[in-house]
């Protein structure tokens, strides 16, 4: 028979062997991108109620301001819908960095990268506007150190429509054509020019249609709760 004061002992070196792991490992930011509705939100929500994990999420249609819902739903004051989303993603990104520095992981459902992906012509038709936002996210790539992992969600474009259909947001039911244009825009920034860009992080693409939510926790080394 095990004696109990030799449970007690083994739990208290476990404990502290993971205490001084958690208190030495370094800590990491991870960005999930993708075009809407693929997943992003759902994946970091699995992260944070399964691992040891800060997750920070863009916001319900509940959370957002009426002004930017009508903006999104009638495609108008764009810029001005950007620079809602733009200072709150730099203000996650700069919580993180402090989480980060205590050691902590922290994963985000979107960060400043992604109002790249809505640069076109149906969500912008003001060229200047255009370049505005490009010089905001240039400005902001070369300020901010970058995530240390990116992980890109592919997904199709029908994936794309069946998903923002499903989620029941009235404001987006006549946007589609434009999210196909962002799925796109991200489809070519990953095929394309990510790797020089991005060099600095490390990018993960999987399927959004069926990834294995775990096995990617495990390539990522988080631990579970």
């Amino acid at each position: 028979m095990i004696d109990v004061s030799t449970l007690e002992l083994v739990a208290v070196l476990a404990y502290m062997i993971e205490w001084v792991y958690m208190k030495n490992r370094p800590g990491k930011i991870i960005a999930v991108v993708g075009a809407p509705s693929v997943g992003k939100s759902t994946f970091v929500r699995h992260l944070k109620d399964k691992y040891r994990v800060t997750a920070f999420l863009e916001g319900e249609e509940g959370d957002l301001p009426e002004f930017v819902k009508e903006n999104i739903s009638q495609n108008k004051n764009r810029l001005q819908t950007t620079l809602y989303f733009h200072n709150q993603n730099i203000d996650q990104y700069n919580q993180a960095l402090t989480l980060k520095d205590q050691a902590h992981h922290v994963v985000l459902d979107t960060f400043w990268l992604t109002n790249l992906f809505f640069i076109n012509d149906i969500i912008y038709n003001n060229r200047a506007e255009q370049d505005l936002v490009r010089d905001l996210i240039r400005l902001a790539n070369q300020s901010l150190h970058l995530p240390d992992y990116i992980i890109y969600l592919e997904a199709s474009d029908e994936l794309v429509k069946e998903r923002v259909l499903g989620r029941g947001r009235g404001f987006e039911a006549n946007v589609m054509d434009s999210f196909f244009k962002v799925n796109q825009a991200h489809i070519n920034y990953f095929n394309n020019d990510a790797e020089q860009e991005l060099a600095r992080s490390n990018i993960i693409r999987v399927s959004a249609a069926d990834f294995d939510y775990d096995k990617l926790a495990k390539k990522l080394n988080l631990l579970k709760i």
